[in-house]
């Protein structure tokens, strides 16, 4: 059959060589027309399947121009972020990192030598500021640290912490303080940390010894329980409990001085009472504001008392204190009284001469008595002798005058004789008394 309808019944001629034999050479006839009709379809749908053919290839052709495409932008905008070189990796924000045989080093600048940066090589790590300072450092052989800045951090791990050469603490614990301060509250227990020279120590025991070194704030207390001292770092104050409560403290009163006082709370003013002051120049002692006894280099010594005054009710006799010739204070000794005595004129104001009678009666009605002291009032050891007086308020019922000579105590009630006073009532009855007997002498 034919292959094709261009082909024609053509005798074939074939030329025969020594290397070929042919055999069964069937005759060719001419095709007739359903042979024809059936040849055109195939040709037909051979083409059809090659137009179809033709369009997939079309398609498949425009899908992989388009991947192509967005392969090529997708790689010119990874080329223009980041621009690998030999040596160096530049970001579009120009951080880059420079790759070298000395490691690697990221930075921001111009020069991966200077300015911020972190270097990578084989001896560690370390981190430079914008000035080119070293910040921190890690050592790749050692494992050492050093950081310019803080380090905080729950668990700080390493052989030896060395806080710019003034704080040490070595692999066991033990801090050398050179030139540092330390602060807050220091608790020992039966821990070591060693002997600081020119500084301090701690023993097994707790103990604390200080040489040169400063404890700043805080509070040093010798006891948790009811009863301590404590070194109050706040107003370097010196504090004592007792009972659970604090009694007293030692604090410093401006530039002035020292002082002591009684109390709950540590009060440099100076406006607790009682209290017992220290200074450059004078010491004092003071119940209240208004009662206190001082000792200076100016004045000497100063009585300031509203009420009462000085009593000595447990003595019964003292000599008599002058303070020298040709001065005007005599400490007088009267029983359980001392007074200070100052008669002359230049120590006294609206002097009035008494001459008003009836004195001798008023005397006259004075009651003497002997005595001896209650034994409240006597020293262990001390005669307990019979003594010569008066009671106060015998005197001080007889009033009209008498009644001065009378000291009474902070309740008002008599309590002492002020017997310089009273001579001056028996002056002036003995006066009336003499006049009575030049009277009846006739004088």
């Amino acid at each position: 059959m034919p292959l094709c309808p261009q082909i024609t019944n053509t005798p074939i001629t074939v030329s025969l060589t020594a290397d070929f034999t042919v055999t069964n050479v069937l005759p060719v006839l001419a095709a007739n027309t359903q042979q024809l009709a059936v040849t055109d379809a195939a040709v037909a749908a051979a083409a059809a399947a090659a137009a179809a053919a033709a369009v997939t290839a079309g398609n498949a052709q425009s899908t992989a121009n388009t991947a192509l495409a967005n392969a090529a932008t997708a790689y010119n905008a990874a080329i223009g972020s980041l621009q690998p070189s030999a040596n160096t990796i530049v970001n579009a924000s120009n951080q880059m990192t420079a790759i070298s045989a000395n490691g690697i080093t990221v930075y921001s600048g111009s020069s991966p030598s200077s300015g911020a940066r972190v270097v990578l090589n084989s001896t560690g790590l370390a981190g430079f500021d914008s000035g080119g300072t070293a910040t921190f450092s890690i050592s790749a052989s050692t494992g050492a640290a050093v950081f310019s800045g803080s380090v905080t951090g729950s668990t700080i791990t390493g052989g030896t912490l060395n806080i710019a050469g003034n704080a040490i603490i070595d692999a066991s614990g033990l801090l050398t303080a050179t030139g540092a301060t330390i602060t807050g509250t220091i608790n020992a227990t039966a821990g070591y940390f060693g002997t600081v020279s020119n500084g301090f120590s701690i023993n097994s025991t707790g103990l604390v010894g200080v040489g040169s070194g400063l404890i700043v704030g805080g509070t040093i207390t010798t006891s948790s329980g009811s009863n301590s001292v404590s070194l109050v770092g706040s107003n370097n104050s010196l504090s004592f409990k007792n009972g659970g409560s604090n009694v007293g403290h030692i604090v410093p009163l401006s530039s002035n001085g020292v002082l002591m006082h009684y109390g709950a709370t540590a009060d440099g003013s100076g406006g607790t009472f009682p209290q017992m002051f220290v200074g450059s120049a004078n010491a004092s002692m003071s119940a209240s504001s208004t009662h206190s006894v001082g000792v200076s280099t100016s004045i000497g010594i100063n009585l300031t008392a509203s009420s009462g005054g000085i009593n000595l009710n447990n003595q019964t006799n003292y000599s008599g204190v002058a303070t020298g010739s040709g001065t005007a204070m005599v400490l007088v000794t009267t029983g359980s009284r001392i007074a200070i005595v100052t008669s002359s004129e230049r120590f006294k104001d609206h002097i009035a001469y008494i001459n008003t009678p009836g004195w001798l009666d008023k005397v006259m009605q004075m009651k003497p008595i002997t005595y001896k002291t209650s034994e409240d009032f006597t020293t262990e050891g001390e005669p307990n002798e019979t003594q010569y007086g008066f009671l106060a308020e015998d005197i001080y019922d007889l009033g009209g005058g008498l009644e001065k000579a009378v000291v009474l105590d902070p309740l008002g009630e008599p309590f002492s004789l002020s017997y310089d006073r009273l001579t001056v009532f028996l002056t002036l009855a003995i006066k009336e008394l003499k006049a009575e007997i030049d009277q009846l002498k006739g004088a």
